[in-house]
Protein backbone atom coordinates (compact mmCIF):
# COMPACT_ATOMS: atom_id res chain seq x y z
CA UNK A 1 0.00 0.00 0.00
CA UNK A 2 2.88 2.39 0.76
CA UNK A 3 4.26 1.90 -2.75
CA UNK A 4 0.85 2.75 -4.25
CA UNK A 5 0.68 5.87 -2.06
CA UNK A 6 4.17 6.95 -3.15
CA UNK A 7 3.21 6.48 -6.81
CA UNK A 8 0.06 8.58 -6.36
CA UNK A 9 2.02 11.38 -4.66
CA UNK A 10 4.62 11.31 -7.44
CA UNK A 11 1.94 11.50 -10.14
CA UNK A 12 0.22 14.41 -8.41
CA UNK A 13 3.50 16.31 -8.06
CA UNK A 14 4.30 15.73 -11.73
CA UNK A 15 0.81 16.69 -12.85
CA UNK A 16 1.57 20.40 -12.48
CA UNK A 17 3.82 20.07 -15.53
CA UNK A 18 1.27 18.18 -17.63
CA UNK A 19 -1.19 19.43 -20.19
CA UNK A 20 -4.18 17.94 -18.42
CA UNK A 21 -7.21 16.61 -20.29
CA UNK A 22 -10.31 14.80 -19.07
CA UNK A 23 -11.29 12.18 -21.64
CA UNK A 24 -14.60 10.42 -22.21
CA UNK A 25 -14.47 7.27 -24.35
CA UNK A 26 -17.39 5.45 -25.93
CA UNK A 27 -17.56 2.78 -28.61
CA UNK A 28 -18.03 -0.84 -29.60
CA UNK A 29 -15.97 -3.98 -29.01
CA UNK A 30 -15.56 -7.39 -30.60
CA UNK A 31 -14.86 -10.44 -28.43
CA UNK A 32 -12.26 -13.01 -29.48
CA UNK A 33 -12.65 -16.19 -27.33
CA UNK A 34 -9.53 -18.29 -26.61
CA UNK A 35 -8.45 -21.42 -24.68
CA UNK A 36 -11.46 -23.29 -23.28
CA UNK A 37 -13.80 -20.71 -24.82
CA UNK A 38 -12.99 -22.19 -28.22
CA UNK A 39 -16.59 -23.36 -28.74
CA UNK A 40 -17.76 -19.75 -28.75
CA UNK A 41 -17.60 -17.24 -31.58
CA UNK A 42 -16.94 -13.52 -31.49
CA UNK A 43 -19.73 -11.02 -31.10
CA UNK A 44 -20.16 -7.25 -30.73
CA UNK A 45 -21.14 -5.13 -27.71
CA UNK A 46 -20.53 -1.67 -26.18
CA UNK A 47 -18.05 -0.05 -23.81
CA UNK A 48 -17.24 3.24 -22.12
CA UNK A 49 -14.36 4.76 -20.17
CA UNK A 50 -13.12 7.90 -18.42
CA UNK A 51 -9.44 8.87 -18.18
CA UNK A 52 -7.37 11.86 -17.03
CA UNK A 53 -4.01 12.93 -18.46
CA UNK A 54 -2.30 13.40 -15.12
CA UNK A 55 1.47 13.33 -15.53
CA UNK A 56 3.84 14.23 -18.33
CA UNK A 57 7.46 13.16 -17.77
CA UNK A 58 9.93 14.52 -20.34
CA UNK A 59 12.88 12.20 -20.93
CA UNK A 60 14.22 13.51 -24.27
CA UNK A 61 14.02 16.51 -26.57
CA UNK A 62 11.06 15.13 -28.54
CA UNK A 63 9.35 12.60 -26.27
CA UNK A 64 7.73 12.30 -22.88
CA UNK A 65 5.90 9.64 -20.90
CA UNK A 66 2.21 10.54 -20.52
CA UNK A 67 0.37 8.83 -17.64
CA UNK A 68 -3.43 8.53 -17.63
CA UNK A 69 -5.37 6.84 -14.83
CA UNK A 70 -8.36 5.20 -16.52
CA UNK A 71 -11.61 3.52 -15.48
CA UNK A 72 -13.29 1.30 -18.07
CA UNK A 73 -16.65 -0.45 -18.09
CA UNK A 74 -17.24 -2.96 -20.88
CA UNK A 75 -19.88 -5.45 -21.90
CA UNK A 76 -18.93 -8.53 -23.90
CA UNK A 77 -21.02 -11.25 -25.51
CA UNK A 78 -19.74 -14.67 -26.56
CA UNK A 79 -22.17 -16.66 -28.68
CA UNK A 80 -22.10 -20.43 -28.36
CA UNK A 81 -21.64 -22.43 -31.56
CA UNK A 82 -24.39 -25.02 -32.06
CA UNK A 83 -25.22 -25.05 -28.32
CA UNK A 84 -28.67 -23.86 -27.24
CA UNK A 85 -28.91 -21.36 -24.33
CA UNK A 86 -25.18 -21.40 -23.62
CA UNK A 87 -24.20 -17.83 -24.51
CA UNK A 88 -22.01 -15.85 -22.11
CA UNK A 89 -22.85 -12.24 -21.18
CA UNK A 90 -19.83 -10.59 -19.61
CA UNK A 91 -19.35 -7.33 -17.70
CA UNK A 92 -15.75 -6.18 -17.19
CA UNK A 93 -14.68 -3.26 -14.99
CA UNK A 94 -11.04 -2.19 -15.34
CA UNK A 95 -9.25 0.26 -13.03
CA UNK A 96 -5.72 1.02 -14.14
CA UNK A 97 -3.37 3.27 -16.03
CA UNK A 98 -2.79 4.11 -19.68
CA UNK A 99 0.78 4.93 -20.72
CA UNK A 100 1.87 6.83 -23.82
CA UNK A 101 5.64 6.10 -23.86
CA UNK A 102 6.29 8.51 -26.75
CA UNK A 103 3.65 11.12 -25.92
CA UNK A 104 3.60 14.86 -26.61
CA UNK A 105 5.76 14.26 -29.66
CA UNK A 106 7.66 17.38 -30.77
CA UNK A 107 9.37 15.76 -33.76
CA UNK A 108 8.57 16.75 -37.34
CA UNK A 109 9.22 13.23 -38.67
CA UNK A 110 6.09 11.35 -39.76
CA UNK A 111 7.15 8.06 -38.12
CA UNK A 112 7.81 9.77 -34.80
CA UNK A 113 4.40 11.43 -34.99
CA UNK A 114 2.72 8.05 -35.43
CA UNK A 115 4.47 6.31 -32.52
CA UNK A 116 3.49 9.25 -30.32
CA UNK A 117 -0.14 8.03 -30.54
CA UNK A 118 0.64 4.47 -29.32
CA UNK A 119 -0.31 3.44 -25.78
CA UNK A 120 -0.23 0.48 -23.38
CA UNK A 121 -2.78 -0.35 -20.66
CA UNK A 122 -2.44 -2.25 -17.39
CA UNK A 123 -5.40 -2.64 -15.05
CA UNK A 124 -6.95 -4.55 -12.18
CA UNK A 125 -10.01 -6.17 -13.73
CA UNK A 126 -13.17 -7.67 -12.28
CA UNK A 127 -15.18 -9.80 -14.71
CA UNK A 128 -18.70 -11.06 -14.11
CA UNK A 129 -19.98 -13.91 -16.25
CA UNK A 130 -23.69 -14.54 -16.75
CA UNK A 131 -24.52 -17.74 -18.62
CA UNK A 132 -28.06 -18.44 -19.79
CA UNK A 133 -28.14 -22.07 -18.65
CA UNK A 134 -26.48 -21.50 -15.21
CA UNK A 135 -28.37 -19.90 -12.33
CA UNK A 136 -25.34 -18.57 -10.41
CA UNK A 137 -23.12 -15.82 -11.79
CA UNK A 138 -19.33 -16.29 -11.81
CA UNK A 139 -16.83 -13.52 -10.97
CA UNK A 140 -13.12 -13.52 -11.73
CA UNK A 141 -10.39 -10.95 -10.89
CA UNK A 142 -7.08 -10.56 -12.69
CA UNK A 143 -4.52 -8.15 -14.12
CA UNK A 144 -5.41 -7.26 -17.69
CA UNK A 145 -3.15 -5.83 -20.36
CA UNK A 146 -3.87 -3.86 -23.49
CA UNK A 147 -2.45 -1.74 -26.26
CA UNK A 148 -3.73 0.54 -29.00
CA UNK A 149 -3.52 3.84 -30.80
CA UNK A 150 -5.30 7.17 -30.34
CA UNK A 151 -5.52 9.46 -33.38
CA UNK A 152 -6.66 13.10 -33.42
CA UNK A 153 -9.74 13.81 -35.56
CA UNK A 154 -10.81 17.40 -34.82
CA UNK A 155 -9.43 20.22 -32.69
CA UNK A 156 -12.47 22.28 -31.69
CA UNK A 157 -10.58 25.24 -30.23
CA UNK A 158 -11.13 27.18 -33.46
CA UNK A 159 -14.87 26.85 -32.84
CA UNK A 160 -14.57 28.30 -29.36
CA UNK A 161 -14.63 24.96 -27.54
CA UNK A 162 -11.74 23.90 -25.31
CA UNK A 163 -11.85 20.26 -26.45
CA UNK A 164 -10.74 17.75 -29.07
CA UNK A 165 -12.28 14.74 -30.81
CA UNK A 166 -10.13 11.60 -31.07
CA UNK A 167 -10.40 8.10 -32.55
CA UNK A 168 -9.23 5.09 -30.57
CA UNK A 169 -8.54 1.49 -31.60
CA UNK A 170 -7.25 -1.01 -29.07
CA UNK A 171 -7.07 -4.55 -27.71
CA UNK A 172 -7.48 -5.75 -24.10
CA UNK A 173 -6.32 -9.22 -23.05
CA UNK A 174 -8.01 -11.06 -20.17
CA UNK A 175 -6.45 -14.33 -18.93
CA UNK A 176 -6.84 -16.35 -15.72
CA UNK A 177 -6.45 -19.85 -14.24
CA UNK A 178 -9.52 -21.66 -12.93
CA UNK A 179 -9.72 -23.73 -9.73
CA UNK A 180 -9.45 -26.89 -11.85
CA UNK A 181 -6.14 -25.70 -13.31
CA UNK A 182 -7.53 -24.98 -16.78
CA UNK A 183 -6.84 -21.63 -18.39
CA UNK A 184 -9.45 -19.27 -19.76
CA UNK A 185 -8.90 -16.14 -21.80
CA UNK A 186 -10.44 -13.82 -24.31
CA UNK A 187 -9.49 -10.60 -26.04
CA UNK A 188 -11.67 -7.57 -26.57
CA UNK A 189 -10.96 -5.48 -29.67
CA UNK A 190 -12.47 -1.99 -29.47
CA UNK A 191 -13.22 0.96 -31.73
CA UNK A 192 -14.16 4.17 -29.93
CA UNK A 193 -14.51 7.92 -30.16
CA UNK A 194 -12.85 9.98 -27.43
CA UNK A 195 -14.00 13.44 -26.37
CA UNK A 196 -11.08 15.21 -24.62
CA UNK A 197 -11.72 18.34 -22.56
CA UNK A 198 -8.48 20.30 -22.09
CA UNK A 199 -8.22 21.55 -18.49
CA UNK A 200 -6.55 24.84 -17.64
CA UNK A 201 -6.18 25.84 -21.29
CA UNK A 202 -8.19 28.63 -22.86
CA UNK A 203 -9.80 28.33 -26.29
CA UNK A 204 -8.64 30.49 -29.15
CA UNK A 205 -11.87 32.50 -29.34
Amino acid sequence: MKKIGYCICLMISLSSFAQKALKFHGGINFTKPKDNFGKYKRDMDIEGAVSLSLANIHYSKNFSLVIEPIIKLKRYHMEAINILNADYYITASDIGVRLYPFGNNQSDKALNKIIGFLYADIAYSTIKFVKVDIANDVTRTMTSYGYGITLPLKDMSDLGFNCELLFNAGVTQYRWTNASGTKSSFAGKSLALTFAVNLGQKSKN
